[in-house]
């Protein structure tokens, strides 16, 4: 074979068949029922959702054309499940799987002519109460391991067995048996105690498929590295995590009291460590310090792992194994330009592969589940004497032992068996010593038949109620912390019920302090994003249509962002989306507003449509990117993320970031979205908020007051005339109004349409001490400068029929054309109380020239008073106007002439020249004329 594995299942065009058979297993024998081949099968669909440290099950999916029914029936085996992979050139792979158990009755559809058949791998034989012993006296966890699968039948690989850590480390008593001793219900299965063995080794346990091993055995599995690498344009699409590890340590826990022992004793809390807690295989009910003993051995086996998470969309990698370490590689992305290729380590533990038309397989790797660890509870023996409470279980002996810690040097010590309560409290000061018993004629949590006997007479009635909480009322608020013992498998729920440790005021602080709540909304434009470009992930062209209305959503407003895939992928989808930046949804370049090791809280809500094609599922683990190489930690238990549908729907995303935060993206990216399609995504209601809890969307305080940030109050009455008594206080250092008829706008500038201003005095000022400003009032200008009155246009005083407008002025009046230049002659005209005159710049080629308009305004005085003007008067004006000269000349002290200046010998002289004279006398103000 010329092409490798991973080049024959990775290859687009491949053709894969599945194959099976169905079969009915009794011990070692087999009896063959049917031939299950291509033909029969619709689909098939194989996958597992593993971790490390416990048993991972595989699950087959099988829908068969036509009834089957009446064949294949619960509890047969769909056996040597394999699949045949040929390449478009020739080459095939087969690999095998194993095994499977069907485990429900499986189902005829027939409309569809389908049976459906869900079966598993052969660890289905373990889902099944422990009810027989097998344990013996000195057996070791190895061992214990071994009478297990041969009790099961279930074949195993004994060189794997190799890798286990404290596999010769003795199990000091039994632990799994029924403790009620009614053979109707265990407390463990087998599959739990396999769950225990792997914590206690370090190891997991899964089957393989031939590739790997043996696909009929199950093996002891550590991450080994496979050799294999995955180039991300294999892939439909990939989404490269944070980094988990390296692994420094392991804590050995008794939850919820974090009774802890950690392994190195100099492990901090800045370190990852394998938190494995409530193991009951390692404790050992007359020593405390058993567990210790494992801790080194599961330290070696875990110490230094380390991975990316990751979320991947393939055309098959049907060849890796649980466990594998293989490499991928991913082109870096910065701001949507492709940079240089990467690689990233990390170990396949699920996978999600559909065989159909072809093969598709998802997998993924999400970040265990955080835990918090007291490490100050992982001190010596009398250390913890000093915590304020601790619970020890031992199921076996059917006994409770709580500590409580009461003052200095004096703790209480309760053991709680089925029969009834002992309690001691020792004073070490005091060298005091009290006993108290109890007994109760059932463990219930009323305690109705209550007999107590107190020894030596040391114990108050008030002290032993302190300690032995009686009413039902104070068990109730035990429920959270009584539950959690219960699902550590620890005790039944009706032993629960009994449980003596009553401190619910630390169970109510405890709550409040896992449930944090924010409610302000960080983001900008929330309501829908309304004023925001999108930037593009593998699209070509991303544009919003902002501000619909809709009442479902909790803004009432939504924008409908419609999205064109580029030609990336093929006639297969990928990833592909939008994001939005913190230029935008936060108002800043530099993020601050979001701060490190913070838990943030972002809801939002989405639905497609179904007039355009549907993208695939939101991917929330790349919803939030805040810089290259930070990490941002999604909380899967309080995250929601619905399956994308034409209905809104609320999607909550609660994370971590981790790191120095250089950007801040929210980023809608779909999987499935196919080459050069246009997809359309409704968006509404954003909220980001500190805290792990959504709230109710609001908007920001930024968004309620863009351009306002006012406090308004108002408070709006009417008196006995019917008149507003009212009071509104606006803070605000910007204001906008706008009405159909008024703006005024945050510069100051306003625009009024047909309004009526009655009353009161409106006045414009420069804004300076001495200002120079206007007032209109009572039908009146004013101008001002300096508080002196410069001038005011009013109507003439006083009345007559025909008033005149008058323009009045207190020093005088200048008219002047703006100068060009500081050192322009500028035109002017000023009116003053020595009378008026005028100024022209001069111009060279352009002589000045000067017209007086007649008017019958004017008085003319007789010839003979004209000319006794000019010969008798200081000085006259005499305009002259002679053909072929025009003449303006001043007789007095001097003369100023324009044009060619022609002084006659008398008025009149000359019968040849025709004159004309218009004489003012300055004295007189008569004015005259005379011709010749």
């Amino acid at each position: 074979m010329s092409k490798t594995v991973q080049e024959i299942m990775e290859v687009m065009g491949k053709t894969v068949e599945v194959t099976m058979k169905l079969e009915r297993k009794n011990g070692s024998s087999y009896t063959h029922i049917a031939d299950i081949t291509p033909e029969d099968i619709n689909e098939t669909r194989y996958y597992f959702d593993g971790a490390l440290y416990r048993s991972v099950m595989r699950c087959l999916e099988v829908k068969l054309k036509g009834d089957w029914t009446a064949k294949a029936k619960k509890g047969l085996l769909l056996d040597s499940f394999k699949i045949e992979a040929t390449h478009p050139e020739g080459d095939s792979v087969t690999i095998g799987y194993g095994g499977f158990y069907i485990a429900e009755a499986p189902e005829y559809d027939a409309a569809q002519n389908l049976t459906s058949v869900i079966a598993y791998d052969e660890l289905y034989q373990s889902m099944r109460p422990y009810t027989a012993s097998l344990w013996q006296s000195g057996i070791t966890v190895k061992n214990y391991l071994i009478a297990i699968l041969n009790k099961l039948d279930i074949n195993y690989d004994a060189n794997s067995f190799n890798l286990m850590a404290n596999a010769d480390k003795v199990i000091t008593s039994e632990k799994y048996l029924d403790i009620e001793n009614d053979s109707t219900e265990a407390a463990y299965t087998y599959r739990d105690i396999l769950d225990e063995i792997a914590k206690a080794s370090g190891v997991t346990f899964a089957f393989k498929n031939s590739l790997g091993g043996d696909p009929f055995k199950l093996y002891c599995i550590k991450p080994t590295e496979s050799g294999y690498v995955i180039d991300e344009s294999n892939l439909r699409s990939v989404t490269i995590g944070a980094k988990y590890g390296p692994v420094k340590g392991v804590v050995l826990s008794r939850e919820p009291q974090e009774d802890n022992v950690y392994y190195p004793s100099n492990l901090s809390d800045s370190q990852t460590a394998v938190k494995i807690s409530n193991v009951e295989l390692i404790e050992d009910s007359s020593n405390d310090e058993y567990r210790k003993r494992f801790a080194k051995g599961i330290y070696d086996n875990v110490a230094g792992t380390e991975y990316y998470l990751y979320e991947l969309d393939s055309f098959g990698i049907g060849f890796l194994n649980f466990g594998d370490i293989f490499t991928l590689k991913v082109c870096e992305r910065t701001g949507g330009m492709i940079g240089d290729e990467k690689e990233y380590k990390t170990i396949f533990m699920r996978t999600d592969m559909t065989v159909s038309q072809g093969v598709k397989e998802k997998s993924k790797l999400e970040a265990p589940q955080a835990t918090s660890t007291d490490y100050s509870a992982a001190e010596s023996a009398s250390d913890k004497l000093l915590k304020k409470a601790m619970i020890k279980v031992d199921k076996q002996a059917q006994r409770i032992t709580a500590l409580v810690k009461e003052s200095d040097d004096k703790y209480s010590e309760f053991t709680q068996t089925i029969n009834g309560i002992k309690g001691e409290i020792v004073d070490t000061k005091n060298d005091l010593e009290a006993k108290i018993t109890a007994t109760a004629s059932a463990a219930t949590s009323q305690y109705t038949a209550l007999k107590t006997e107190v020894e030596g007479n040391y114990v108050a009635n008030s002290t032993y109620n302190t300690f032995v909480n009686q009413t039902a009322e104070k068990f109730s608020t035990q429920a959270e912390s009584i539950k959690n013992i219960q699902d550590a498998g620890y005790i039944t729920e009706e032993r629960c019920n009994s449980l003596i440790e009553a401190q619910s005021d630390k169970i109510t602080l405890s709550v409040e302090q896992n449930i944090k709540i924010g409610t302000r909304n960080i983001l900008l434009n929330s309501e829908c994003f309304a004023s925001f470009a999108p930037t593009k992930y593998k699209v070509d062209k991303a544009l919003i249509y902002p501000s619909y209305p809709d009442t479902y959503v909790p803004s009432r407003k939504y924008s409908q962002v419609i999205f064109t895939a580029d030609s990336t992928g093929g006639d297969t989808g990928i990833t592909r989306g939008i994001r939005f930046v913190e230029s935008d949804i936060l108002g800043q370049s530099t993020v601050d507003k979001v701060k490190p090791n913070t838990t943030y809280t972002l809801s939002f809500w989405l639905k497609t449509d179904s007039a355009f094609s549907h993208p695939g599922n939101l991917v929330a683990s790349s919803a939030i990117y805040a810089g290259e190489g930070v990490k941002v930690t999604l909380d899967t238990n309080r995250s929601t993320a619905p399956t994308l549908t034409t209905s809104w729907q609320k999607y909550v995303l609660t994370f971590k970031i981790t790191g120095l935060i250089s950007h801040f993206y929210i980023m809608l990216f779909f999987t499935d979205c196919l080459a050069s399609t246009q997809y359309r995504v409704d968006i509404s209601s954003f909220k980001l908020e500190e805290g792990n809890i959504a709230t109710d969307w609001t908007p920001s305080a930024e968004d309620i007051d863009q351009s306002v940030k006012a406090q308004i109050s108002m408070c709006v009455q009417k008196d006995k005339n019917n008149n507003l008594v009212s009071e509104i206080n606006i803070a605000s250092n910007l204001l906008t109004i706008d009405t159909d008829n008024f703006t005024l706008a945050k510069d100051g500038k306003m625009t009024c349409t047909g309004a009526t201003i009655k009353g009161g005095t409106l006045t414009s000022s420069d804004g300076t001490d001495n200002s120079a400003r206007l007032t209109i009032a009572a039908g009146t200008i004013r101008r001002y400068f300096n508080n002196e009155l410069l001038c005011y246009y009013h109507a003439s005083v006083p009345k007559s029929q025909n008033r005149y407008e008058c323009l009045e002025y207190t020093n005088g009046l200048e008219i002047v054309k703006k100068q060009n230049t500081p050192t322009d002659i500028y035109y002017s005209a000023l009116f003053d109380d020595d009378g008026f005159s005028l100024r022209s710049n001069h111009r060279s080629s352009t002589p000045m020239k000067v017209s007086i308009s007649s008017t019958t305004d004017w008085s003319y005085a007789p010839y003979s008073s004209a000319l006794r003007s000019i010969v008798e008067a200081d000085s006259a004006l005499i305009v002259s106007a002679n053909r072929g000269n025009n003449n303006l000349y001043l007789e007095g002290s001097e003369i100023v002439m324009c044009g060619q200046l022609t002084l006659p010998h008398a008025i009149g002289a000359d019968s040849s020249t025709s004159y004309v004279y218009v004489v003012a006398d300055k004295k007189t103000g008569q004015i005259g004329y005379l011709s010749a």
